[in-house]
C-alpha cells in the first residue's frame, strides 16, 4: 500500500514585499499564485495527500478576497488538503481558518497532536497548530501510533533541536521524539532551506522549505517534494515551483569602459550561467575588478539597462580603480599628489579591511575629479 503526496511549507501568502521598487506589487501577487500552481501540479501528477506544515499565510490578517480565492481553488481539487498553523498563521480568535472551508480540506486547530483518518486511501495523518506566534513546548509528544496497515504521516511546523537544553520557541522538535513518533513521514515546515530527506528510526521526514523567496537571505530554486510513502519506504523528489528565484552573482568587469559593456558582460554572464529564461529571475550583481581611472560607473544606469530584459537587478560597485603610479610619480598637479599620497597609505596598511577603506577613498576621490560623487547603496 502506497500513499502519493506533496509537501509544501512557508508560503507565506499575504506578505509584504520590500527592495523590489515598483515590483513589489507583482512579486507578492506571484507568491499567492504560486500556491494555485501546486494545486495543478498535485492534479496532474495525482497526488492524494498535500501536506501544509505551517505558515501558509504571513499572518492571520489576509484580505477577504484572497482566503476565497484560495477556498475556491482548494474546493475543485480532487485530493485532500490538510494543513497545520504555524507561527505566522496561527488558530487564534482572528484566525483565516476559524471558518468554514471546503470539505476536502482539514486543518489541525489544538496545540496538542491530533489524527485524522481516511479510510479510503488508509492514510492516518497527525499534526497540531500554533495557537499563538510562540510555541515553546514540544508538540510532538505522547503519539501512540496503531499497529495496522494505515500509513501514518506527520504534519507540523517547527524546530528541530538537538538536545532538551535546546530552547526555541517554535514548537522544539527532538531527533528522539522524531524516531519515537512511529510515523512513515514527518513533514516539517519553519525552515525556508530545504533539507535532504532523512531517516530516524522507521520515520522518515525533511523541510520542504519555503515557495517563493523573499529576499537575498534565501537564495536559490523552491518549491515541494512529490512522490509515494509507504512502510519503510520514501520517494520523494524535489519539484521546482516557484516563479522566481534570488541570486548574488559576483561578476568581474576589469579593463571594461562604461556602462554599456558592462551591462553587456553582466547579461552574458548570467544567460551563460542561468539560461536562456535567466530574465525571470531577480538579481544582486557585484561589480569587481580594476577598471581605469577615468571610466565612471553608473549603477543605477546599469540597473536600468538591465531591467529591460531581467525582472529586477540590483548592482553594486566593488571594483577599484587600476592606477598606474609609476605614470603619477612625474605629476605635481593636485590630482598626481593625491594619488600618491594614498598609494602610501593603502601600502602602509597591515590589515585588509584597513586597506579595502582606503582603497574605497582613493577611488571616490579620484571620482570626485570627474564628477559629483554620489556614495550610497545604489551608487
Amino acid at each position: 500500500m502506497k500513499v502519493k503526496i506533496a509537501h509544501c511549507a512557508d508560503l507565506h501568502i499575504g506578505s509584504k514585499i520590500s527592495g523590489l521598487g515598483h515590483r513589489a506589487g507583482v512579486r507578492a501577487a506571484e507568491i499567492k499564485n504560486s500556491f494555485f500552481n501546486i494545486i495543478n501540479v498535485c492534479g496532474k501528477e495525482n497526488v492524494d495527500v498535500l501536506c501544509i506544515s505551517g505558515d501558509f499565510f504571513d499572518d492571520v490578517g489576509i484580505l477577504k478576497g484572497d482566503i476565497d480565492e484560495i477556498k475556491s481553488i482548494c474546493k475543485n481539487a480532487n485530493f485532500k488538503i490538510v494543513i497545520s498553523p504555524g507561527n505566522h498563521d496561527p488558530f487564534s480568535a482572528d484566525s483565516p481558518y476559524k471558518d468554514a472551508w471546503p470539505e476536502n480540506v482539514f486543518i489541525f486547530k489544538n496545540n496538542n497532536l491530533e489524527k485524522i483518518e481516511f479510510d479510503d486511501i488508509k492514510v492516518r495523518v497527525w499534526g497540531a497548530a500554533f495557537k499563538g506566534r510562540y510555541e515553546n513546548k514540544s508538540l510532538l509528544k505522547n503519539i501512540a501510533v496503531p499497529k495496522d496497515d494505515f500509513i501514518n504521516l506527520g504534519v507540523l511546523h517547527g524546530e528541530i533541536v538537538s538536545s532538551n537544553l535546546c530552547k526555541s520557541s517554535y514548537n522544539p522538535v527532538l531527533i528522539e521524539d522524531i524516531e519515537k513518533s512511529g510515523f512513515d513521514y514527518l513533514a516539517l515546515g519553519h525552515i525556508h532551506k530545504r533539507s535532504k530527506i532523512y531517516k530516524s528510526g522507521e520515520t522518515f521526514y525533511s523541510y520542504s522549505g519555503n515557495v517563493e523567496s523573499s529576499g537575498f537571505n534565501d537564495l536559490g530554486e523552491k518549491g515541494i517534494y512529490l512522490g509515494e510513502i509507504s512502510k519503510g519506504f520514501c520517494d520523494l523528489k524535489f519539484i521546482k515551483t516557484c516563479k522566481r528565484s534570488y541570486y548574488i552573482k559576483e561578476i568581474n568587469v576589469s579593463g571594461l569602459k562604461n556602462d554599456n559593456e558592462i551591462s553587456e558582460k553582466i547579461a552574458v554572464s548570467l544567460a551563460e550561467e542561468f539560461g536562456e529564461n535567466y530574465g525571470e529571475n531577480i538579481y544582486r550583481v557585484i561589480l569587481v575588478g580594476e577598471i581605469s581611472d577615468g571610466v565612471l560607473i553608473n549603477t543605477q544606469n546599469i540597473k536600468s539597462i538591465l531591467e529591460s530584459g531581467v525582472f529586477y537587478c540590483n548592482v553594486e560597485d566593488n571594483t577599484e580603480i587600476e592606477i598606474d603610479t609609476e605614470n603619477f610619480n612625474h605629476k605635481n598637479d593636485f590630482k598626481g599628489l593625491f594619488i600618491r599620497k594614498m598609494a602610501e597609505k593603502i601600502n602602509n596598511q597591515s590589515s585588509e579591511d584597513d586597506k579595502l577603506i582606503y582603497k574605497k577613498a582613493l577611488k571616490l576621490g579620484l571620482i570626485s575629479f570627474e564628477s559629483d560623487v554620489k556614495y550610497n547603496d545604489d551608487n
